[in-house]
């Protein structure tokens, strides 16, 4: 007899769960997949692929033989993969690849060594459960890119966004996801990971009169590093494993209520809200769904507003 494999755990599907218990249930256990995907998603999407692709190329040998072959394959890449979508007047083909040429320019001398890309991880995460009994569960993840910085490992993680602001990276300073990759790289390398490096990159539209606040073209461009405590990392585990215990609980009694608050987000609404408002009709499922097995971290997550 096959033993039973060992379920995984990622932020994705635990922050589904936190945002919507209903949305968690149309993914996560139903599988149900929209057809058509938000242009936020896929430009990030696409901007992801482009710079795994630039950054591969670039670390194939010397830079000053091998950058402007990383350029073009990357932009490439990008140009194969999106596609300009009606109505979309900023997340465009044209508006990309100015995007990205602008980042090759600003970091034409990068302060830090790609170590490696799209870094699978799954380890071991102990917290205790509501009696004080230790358990262990296996988190799963997929980092951007672990980079060597002056002999510091961070996670580099490459986010998208249409509004790049100067309270931009605070919400980073809470984000659980962030927590996660951290505590994975530390535990996946056996090295201490001191945090992650969110590298940002906001789309623009050129305006036809520019002013002395339009933005130069540098300053769509931002990292911050973002560091985690001892205190921060425990607690992150604790609450991590706690939420599993209410996802296994919710899946038992097969009790999965609808958050209405996270039913519009990010300017879009939820890809499920016709199945909760009018319920689950079979020609809706498959006119606009299609079923497809959840794979924690198969596919980076996009953009982050």
């Amino acid at each position: 007899m096959a033993m039973e494999q060992e379920r995984v755990w990622d932020f994705t599907s635990v922050n589904l769960f936190q945002t919507c218990r209903k949305k968690y249930q149309y993914r996560i256990i139903k599988g149900l997949v929209p057809l058509t995907t938000a242009p936020a998603l896929e430009f990030g999407k696409a901007i992801h692929l482009a710079l795994e692709t630039y950054y591969k190329e670039v670390s194939a040998g010397a830079k000053e033989i091998y950058q402007q072959i990383a350029i073009e394959r990357s932009i490439k890449a990008f140009q194969e993969s999106y596609k300009d979508r009606e109505g979309e007047l900023k997340r465009t083909v044209e508006n990309g690849v100015k995007l990205l040429n602008g980042y090759f320019e600003v970091y034409k001398n990068e302060p830090f060594t790609i170590i490696s890309q799209e870094v699978g991880f799954a380890v071991p995460l102990e917290y205790l459960d509501h009696t004080g009994t230790s358990k262990s569960i296996l988190l799963c993840g997929r980092l951007d890119a672990l980079v060597d910085w002056n002999g510091v490992l961070y996670v580099l993680e490459h986010k998208t966004t249409t509004v790049l602001g100067s309270y931009y990276f605070n919400q980073f300073e809470m984000s659980h996801q962030l927590d996660g990759y951290i505590y994975g790289a530390s535990q996946h390398t056996g090295r201490k990971c001191l945090g992650a490096i969110v590298n940002a990159l906001e789309v623009w539209k050129d305006v036809a009169k520019p002013t002395s606040k339009t933005k130069t073209m540098e300053e769509h461009y931002a990292r911050d590093p973002i560091s985690r405590s001892d205190q921060e990392i425990n607690d992150y585990k604790q609450d991590f494993g706690q939420t599993v215990e209410d996802i296994l609980d919710a899946e038992k009694k097969n009790r999965f209520p609808r958050t209405k608050s996270a039913c519009f987000s990010y300017n879009y609404k939820c890809p499920y809200w016709q199945l909760c408002k009018y319920g689950e009709d079979e020609k809706v499922l498959a006119r606009d769904y299609k079923i497809e097995p959840w794979v924690p971290y198969k596919t980076g997550d996009g953009e982050n507003e």
